[in-house]
């Protein structure tokens, strides 16, 4: 793994444009699009754990998959790479 940043839970929240982060993230990524300097991680954990705080405000297994693919297409089209743990060497 490169040299980057790390992205979490709400970082990828803040991809939906009802998110009280949307604003923010929506700025960073534009920044970030434009230039690519570094390499920006999401971690597979950072989906778990979105799909069980939707599970946890009541929102259907339909909303959560809805959600969870608009999220994963997002980082992709944004060229946040998914990391999975352990990273061998």
């Amino acid at each position: 793994m490169k040299t980057g940043y790390m992205v979490e839970t709400k970082f990828l929240f803040g991809f939906q444009p009802r998110n009280r982060h949307y604003d923010l993230v929506s700025k960073i990524l534009k920044a970030y699009e434009t230039s690519k300097p570094f390499p920006i991680y999401f971690p597979v954990s950072a989906l778990i754990e979105s799909r069980e705080v939707m599970a946890s405000h009541g929102k259907t297994a339909t909303e959560r998959l809805n959600a969870l693919t608009y999220i994963k297409a997002k980082a992709t089209a944004s060229n946040l790479q998914e990391i999975t743990y352990p990273q061998k060497t």
